[in-house]
């Protein structure tokens, strides 16, 4: 539920460009000691690299690993380093932690149970609230059907089609989204986190924001949801219609 809440804001921050928040919510994810957490941070950070062609980051990030990899093989860190493997990964890829156990049952059980109901409620579900699976689409599609994912699904994935005036935000924006909506449908059950919901309606604030251009001496600020246009120059403020 925290990588849930937390992720989606993490990928707006490099968007932003807001380094403290980006950092402070690295910390915070790095010690959910979550799967989710850290196959979605490794996922982005590719993107995000191969996107900015800032390639230097993968030489720290060896070197680091080298670090680490040397430090943990000492014997006083080698039963630590063997727990939290176990605890992060090797239980779960393995199907014997608990937690990825009872998921695993979980959707197939309520998946086999929704391919054998009848046409009319595989398309519309069995009705809202009757089945609670651990992931959102085993739940959604128990529950509403294949046509309640399928709306729920565009209503949240039509946010990508904002228009986000700048771009990097945007890109931030939208991954996060998308990041999120994954998280959603395969590991979390819960729709009503007003987290979730804040992240969708931040979208439209986004589309809304001022952005400041600069042309031979002037500035001029856009309003994308207004008509009007103010262009500054010798610190007199003049209205222009964009029409």
């Amino acid at each position: 539920m925290f990588v849930y809440t937390v992720f989606p804001f993490w990928v707006l921050a490099f968007g932003l460009k807001r380094n403290y928040d980006i950092w402070l919510l690295f910390t915070c994810l790095l010690f959910t000691f979550s799967t989710t957490a850290y196959a979605s941070m490794l996922l982005f950070l590719v993107f995000w690299v191969l996107y900015k062609r800032n390639f230097q980051i993968f030489f720290y990030a060896c070197g680091l690993m080298v670090i680490v990899c040397a430090v943990l093989q000492m014997d006083r860190f080698q039963h630590l380093l063997d727990s939290l493997y176990d605890f992060t990964f090797g239980n779960k890829l393995g199907g014997q932690s608990s937690s990825s156990e009872s998921r695993g049952k979980d959707f197939v059980n309520h998946i086999s149970f929704w391919a054998n109901l009848n046409g009319w409620s595989q398309a519309l579900g069995i009705g809202f609230g009757y089945v609670r699976s651990g992931d959102y689409f085993s739940t959604l599609m128990l529950n509403n059907g294949i046509i309640g994912f399928l709306v729920f699904s565009w209503f949240v994935l039509r946010n990508m089609f904002l228009s986000i005036p700048i771009k990097l935000v945007s890109i931030g924006y939208k991954l996060g989204l998308v990041m999120v909506f994954l998280i959603l449908m395969t590991t979390v059950p819960e729709f009503a986190y007003p987290s979730f919901w804040i992240y969708l309606a931040l979208g439209f604030v986004l589309e809304r924001l001022d952005v400041p251009r600069k042309t031979s001496g002037k500035q001029t600020t856009v309003h994308p949801s207004k008509s009007v246009t103010l262009v500054i120059a010798n610190n007199e403020k003049v209205a222009v219609s964009t029409v």
